[in-house]
């Protein structure tokens, strides 16, 4: 049994201040700004269930959402969510300014003084909200969102949102289900992609602290809650923060401390708002102690042990954290060629669970084509303009409080099973970001995947480059197929992709199989190993002249027969740098992908070479 550890108190009177503040009445203004939210059209129960079927027949499964806005009394809002900035604080100061967008939402957002809607997600019909996408699902849940769904959770269980802050989050946890059961909520794990449409800026702090430095203890952490009322309590001092970057994102379970950055950030998660804020203070503002126990049981509201066991220690301590939890897009086909690129930018299990997963769809002008989804999907635009079935698409450069948009839909589950018709009729490229329910993508990448060598036949880069060296795409491309089945030999040139920066070669290949790689080393009186490196673009393929460049069955020590590759300048200014000199100089400021073996080390190159060392170090 946890032992009840002494708090500091809160000053006197200001629990009593904040309830009464907590229960302000709206200005007239406000009440005015949300009266402009077009009022809904009332129904009777038996005829809104007529209304909803109506609805859905008459947009073929394709439900147009009104936008959702949701404040926070205790953040800043980083006005990059394309609300008006006069309609910031709409709901009035008191509420907080708004700084998130929900998607797709049945869960009402637990902030005090709220409306019983708010956070929930209406469906809007001949210009009009009609009903919540909640009430529809009572109503039509297996048409809506799938048998399977349906029978398992009767709700739409998860949701996504835009949240947009100006600085970072305080350092919280997410309860997982055991925990939130004890107030009568469900868990909540969540995960992060940050959109570069709109991450032009990164606003103050765009850096995410994540759990707590290996070596830090639970006593470490009580000490920080008891500091609570001492100014800021400390935490972040035990914690490390990751640099964010656009394009790329995470997976964070129940019971992981995080801080979020200040990106704009597409949050696909589980349907709860439950959360814990273990940092006193935020950029010299208070965090109140209420908002560290919102949803933890009354009689362990001071047990600073309690507060500190509902930590996943081990998940929080992890020396190897963002190799269990960071993400990178993964085309889901090789589909650039055709005008369009679906990429997984959401996926990954939670203790062997697919609670949820996103895509990232880009189209280009002029380009219409039919996507299908295994289930129900909430969709945004992020850029461009164009059709989703007969449904119009418009990514609004402005949108006023109450304003209806055409950038948001609920797909249903015979929809998406059935198949979309995307159309780009826009001069830009039409973007959109939609994410899915539970066990709906099991074949999915699991976290790490973005690291693995993706291996295409690259039809565009064959013409451009020629079938000049036949002998040599047929040799690479028979040992890849030895050590990786699923790559089938074509006789034309396969080169490996990645979508990453990879620095250490024998980590790629290891990837494709390959459990075992020689190191190569000069003899007197003989030339090294030579190595050619292919520039496309901004990118380095490399290939070593070594008989079998992957092969684990040639043991250290062994001769090697070389790859003939040819060193010319190729079509469209791509060059094939063989020079050791040269190549060092390129690899010194450009991003490496290679096939190939052993670790480069560009600035040893050249002095190795001279003084007759190793052309490359072989793997550690």
């Amino acid at each position: 049994m946890a032992k009840k550890v002494a708090t500091p108190k809160a000053k006197k009177g200001s629990s009593k201040s904040a309830a009464k503040s907590a229960t302000r009445k709206p200005s007239g203004k406000t009440a005015s700004a949300r009266s402009a939210a077009a009022p809904r059209t009332q129904s009777s129960p038996r005829g809104l269930a007529s209304l909803v079927r109506q609805v859905i027949e008459a947009s073929a499964g394709i439900l147009r959402l009104a936008p959702t806005w949701v404040p926070r009394s205790f953040l800043m809002p980083g006005k990059r969510l394309k609300l008006a900035p006069q309609d910031l604080y709409a709901l009035g100061a008191h509420r907080g300014g708004i700084d998130e967008r929900w998607f797709g939402s049945t869960t009402p957002a637990a902030n005090e003084g709220a409306p019983e809607d708010e956070g929930l997600s209406y469906v809007v019909h001949e210009g009009k909200r009609v009903f919540t996408l909640r009430e529809a699902i009572a109503l039509e849940g297996p048409t809506i969102i799938g048998p399977s769904l349906w029978e398992r959770y009767h709700r739409w269980p998860v949701y996504s949102k835009f949240f947009d802050n100006l600085g970072p989050i305080p350092h919280h946890m997410h309860q997982n289900n055991a925990q939130a059961a004890l107030v009568g909520q469900q868990g909540k794990p969540e995960s992060y992609y940050f959109p570069p449409q709109l991450n032009a800026v990164g606003n103050n702090f765009p850096y995410t602290f994540f759990g707590l430095e290996p070596g830090t203890t639970k006593q470490d952490i009580i000490d920080c809650l008891a500091r609570w009322n001492q100014g800021d309590n400390g935490i972040l001092n035990y914690s490390k923060a990751y640099r964010l970057q656009p394009g790329t994102g995470w997976l964070v379970p129940p019971c992981i401390l995080h801080a979020p950055g200040s990106l704009v950030t597409y949050e696909p998660q589980w349907g709860s708002d439950v959360f814990a804020m273990y940092q006193s203070m935020v950029e010299g503002r208070e965090v109140p102690w209420s908002l560290l126990v919102k949803d933890v049981p009354p009689d362990k509201h001071h047990d600073l042990e309690y507060l500190v066991d509902q930590l996943d220690w081990e998940g929080n301590v992890d020396p190897n954290f963002k190799d269990h939890h960071y993400l990178e897009p993964i085309d889901v086909a090789d589909t650039r060629s055709e005008g369009w690129v679906d990429r997984w930018v959401v996926y990954g299990k939670i203790n062997g669970e697919e609670l949820f997963s996103a895509k990232e769809l880009t189209i280009q002008p002029g380009v219409k084509t039919v996507i299908r989804d295994n289930g129900a999907y909430g969709l945004i635009t992020v850029q461009g303009s164009g059709w989703i079935g007969k449904t119009r698409l418009q990514t609004p450069a402005m949108i006023r409080f109450g304003e209806l948009t055409e950038d948001e839909v609920f797909v249903t589950y015979e929809a998406a099973r059935q198949g979309i018709v995307f159309d780009n009729t826009g001069s830009e490229p039409l973007v959109t970001l939609r994410y899915f329910g539970p066990d709906t993508n099991p074949n999915a990448p699991e976290v790490g995947d973005h690291k693995r060598f993706a291996v295409h036949v690259i039809s565009d880069l064959v013409k451009r480059i020629g079938n000049s060296d036949t002998a040599t795409a047929r040799q690479l491309e028979n040992c890849l197929h030895e050590h990786e089945p699923t790559i089938k030999p074509t006789g034309r040139f396969a080169v490996a992709l990645a979508n990453r920066k990879v620095d250490r070669i024998d980590e790629s290949l290891a990837c494709l199989g390959v459990k075992h790689l020689s190191g190569g080393r000069t003899v007197p009186g003989r030339q090294h190993p030579q190595v050619a490196l292919v520039r496309f673009g901004n990118r380095i393929f490399q290939f070593f002249r070594i008989q079998s460049a992957i092969s684990s069955r040639y043991p250290r020590g062994r001769s090697w027969k070389p790859y003939t590759f040819r060193s010319a300048d190729l079509p469209g200014g791509i060059k094939a740098h063989v020079d050791i000199g040269t190549a060092s100089k390129q690899l010194n400021s450009s991003p490496i992908i290679g096939v190939g073996f052993g670790k480069i080390e560009p600035s040893g190159w050249f002095k190795n070479r001279k003084r007759g060392g190793p052309a490359f170090s072989p793997p550690r």
